[in-house]
């Protein structure tokens, strides 16, 4: 290849994408506002004002967007992780001390749970209001969707159990009873189970979505299982301990607990959590040390301990995939564009011949 075709292929390779490494948004329910951690280097690169009293978050399904509930003055955030700012603020809820949210895939719609009214929120994105409302038994607090967009699932602390919305035409299609005190909740990649914690008996429920019962439990080496994700590939789920300052990690294939890891000074009282998307490292919001725990989950054990702001709380989805940024060509690079525009490949090979022969 000569030169010349060098010079393009160079040209076109660096106006195209590249990726930013993934981040961290942890929402500081003391501070009112959220923690922006580099998972490269897990150092924090920006400190964002949201509401008061940011508590639940999520994470846009293409990765743009956040999506923090401030749960103080019953109002959403939504900050770009273009430039880790608010860029608006959704006022429109009838929800007193709104708990979790989730997006739909197709990015159109919020649901949010609404635990003292018993009722979640749909709401849209494109306009920021209110577009239905269900009602849902028994303290829904927390809230997961499934992977196709099809159901969205509460967590109901009080009533003891599970409430399945379908989203096409949000409807109560199902409410499946569970043990006592339901709390984290979390669907698995495949779409084929529903995990569970279950705070007052210490276990995890898991749920067959195909029957839409609870098939079995599995019991945690610790209190108060509180925050749950499933690992990317399905085969493990995470689990905050908040009573004993604990991440659980449970085998989905074996159905059993392989490991229990401290995190943060305690009693650190971890909540949120979350997995990075290549499954390596868990992210542990530990609300009573102002710290996040960061666990490896090749070595099994707490790697780093990153002082955020106060109560780090993050209930939900919280850690982005990589971002893609688009490498703008500089000016010369558009000139020299133009002029093979003007010219063709030809004309520049011949320019190139000329050149050599004199």
């Amino acid at each position: 290849m000569n030169t010349i075709y060098i010079g393009l292929l160079f040209l076109f390779l660096s106006a195209s994408a590249s990726f930013a490494q993934p981040f961290a948004y942890i929402t500081n329910a003391g501070s009112d506002n959220v923690s922006v951690i580099n998972n490269q280097n897990n150092n924090v690169i920006a400190t964002i004002p949201v509401g008061d009293r940011p508590q639940g978050i999520t994470v846009s399904h293409d990765n743009q967007s956040i999506y923090v509930i401030n749960s103080g003055d019953d109002t959403i955030s939504k900050i770009s992780t273009a430039t880790n700012t608010v860029t608006e603020t959704f006022d429109s809820m009838d929800i007193n001390n709104p708990s979790r949210l989730v997006e739909t895939p197709d990015g159109q719609f919020l649901y949010v749970s609404g635990s003292q009214q018993n009722i979640v929120q749909v709401v849209s994105i494109a306009t920021k209001q209110v577009v239905d409302t269900i009602n849902v038994p028994g303290n829904p607090i927390q809230i997961a969707i499934s992977p196709d967009g099809n159901f969205v699932y509460t967590s109901n602390a009080f009533g003891d159990s599970v409430t399945v919305i379908r989203t096409s035409d949000n409807t109560v299609v199902n409410t499946i009873p569970l043990g006592a005190r339901p709390s984290g909740i979390s669907v698995s990649p495949d779409n084929k189970f529903v995990y569970i914690g279950l705070r007052f008996e210490d276990l995890l429920g898991v749920i067959d979505i195909q029957t839409q019962s609870l098939i079995r439990t599995i019991p945690v080496s610790g209190s108060g299982p509180n925050f749950l994700v499933t690992s990317p590939d399905g085969n493990f789920v995470y689990v905050s301990l908040s009573g004993t300052s604990n991440v659980s990690i449970i085998s989905t294939q074996t159905n059993s607990e392989i490991a229990l890891i401290p995190v943060g000074n305690p009693p650190s009282l971890p909540f949120g959590i979350d997995v990075t998307a290549d499954g390596n490292f868990i992210y542990v919001a530990n609300i009573n040390n102002d710290t996040v725990s960061v666990i490896s989950v090749p070595q099994l054990r707490e790697i780093r301990t990153i002082p955020v702001g106060e109560s780090p709380f993050s209930g939900g989805l919280f850690i982005t995939n990589e971002i893609p940024i688009v490498n703008v060509p500089t000016l010369s690079q558009w000139g020299l564009i133009a002029f093979v525009g003007i010219l063709g490949i030809s004309g520049l090979i011949a320019i190139r011949k000329r050149a050599f022969n004199s």
